[in-house]
């Protein structure tokens, strides 16, 4: 991949994307939270405080790129490595950094490009997108293919998406932490139609400050996982559509004081499900809902102290949990039935019937036959959007 991605970006030299000279003017690359411990934040942030373990899902925006009417084809938003480490102690790191770059293999459930992101900056555009997660300091890459595609910045002044990344504090971390973007030439950069790099450009880093001496009480997992997608139909078809109905919530200390009080349930209607009752055992609480989540919505559990929680989404027929209904459900059905016992239930018991099997392909081939009859379609998970009601 790495030898792909470096042939790539050779190729781009030859033609002129990476090496040109600027005009004036300043376009913005930012750094910016959405979501502290798979809970959306209310609207991205560039300072945050954590505490030691916090995961924070950040999003690369730019804007403004066309302060003469510029074009943009490419983009390039690398990030600075030694801002990992530039607080007092400790780190701030791409989450599984050092599992994936100890064996050089690609970090992608961690640093991705999200090419349906509504906001992404080529939306509705073909383009090549790539993400080069061996590297040191990760980079993003957006190139659309047919010039004649590129447009100037739509509205200025409003931020428009390059990338995500899932950042973790580490068990030590402690002081202010700086995470920039590369700002050395050619690192990161913006080129127009021209193969004409626009410069200069301004950065904003993202501030994360880590008090590593205040213990707070926050949901560091869950089960079913954060993100996950319910797959499963109703037992009896004409029956109202309803997703997951428990989940357990892992602390990172004892959470037998919590009541059902102490949480926030959001699925952008006015009338999500509510707390039946919770449980503790330890650091694990098992919340009951007094009905499953709702089809078509992704579901926001929120323990309001710490604003920390989990997310999860009900789409009858999505196997493969990508939010979105397609012939590749049946590809990873059929797939999954082979190896059923390291795959969820949840995505591979159509039928629930307590078993994966033929009926469950026969279940999805029925779903597949009348598609109306649930929402083929989650929003996006990746953006604070995602807690909107669905259309």
């Amino acid at each position: 991949m790495v030898n792909a991605i470096g042939q790539f970006i050779r190729l781009l030299c030859v033609s002129g994307l990476v090496t040109s000279v600027g005009l004036a003017q300043n376009p913005t690359f930012s750094l910016e939270v959405i979501e502290l411990n798979s809970t959306p934040l209310e609207r991205p942030v560039s300072h945050i405080q954590v505490s030691p373990g916090d995961v924070m899902t950040v999003k690369i925006f730019v804007r403004d790129w066309s302060p003469n009417g510029e074009r943009m084809r490419a983009y390039q938003a690398q990030l600075d490595y030694e801002s990992y480490t530039s607080g007092s102690q400790g780190s701030v790191m791409p989450m599984d950094y050092d599992i994936t770059s100890a064996v050089s293999t690609e970090n992608l459930e961690n640093a991705f490009i999200d090419t349906t992101d509504p906001m992404y900056a080529h939306s509705g555009k073909a383009t090549v997108a790539i993400v080069d997660s061996v590297t040191w300091g990760y980079r993003w890459l957006s190139v659309v293919i047919d010039r004649e595609q590129t447009a100037s910045c739509p509205k200025p002044g409003t931020k428009y998406y390059c990338g995500t990344l899932n950042l973790q504090a580490s068990e030590d971390a402690q002081g202010s932490f700086t995470l920039r973007l590369d700002e050395e030439p050619g690192m990161s950069v913006l080129h127009d139609i021209d193969s004409i790099m626009i410069a200069p450009l301004d950065f904003e880093p993202l501030t994360i400050d880590a008090v590593g001496d205040i213990v707070t009480l926050r949901v560091i997992s869950s089960d079913p996982p954060s993100r996950a997608i319910d797959a499963r139909q109703p037992i009896y078809r004409g029956e109202p559509a309803a997703g997951f109905s428990a989940v357990d919530l892992t602390f990172n200390t004892d959470s037998a004081r919590l009541t059902a009080a102490d949480f926030a349930i959001d699925d952008g209607s006015t009338s999500p499900p509510n707390i039946k009752r919770v449980e503790s055992k330890g650091a694990v609480l098992t919340m009951a809902l007094d009905r499953g989540i709702s089809a078509g919505r992704w579901t926001t559990i929120t323990y309001k102290a710490s604003g920390t929680g989990t997310r999860i989404g009900y789409l009858p027929g999505d196997v493969n949990n990508d939010g979105i209904v397609s012939v590749d459900d049946m590809l990873a059905l059929v797939g999954g039935l082979e190896d059923a016992a390291a795959r969820q239930l949840y995505r591979l018991d159509i039928d629930r019937n307590g078993v994966s099997g033929v009926a469950d392909v026969l279940r999805l081939i029925d779903l597949f036959a009348a598609p109306d009859v649930y929402r083929a379609v989650l929003p996006s998970r990746a953006t604070p959007e995602a807690r909107s009601s669905p259309s």
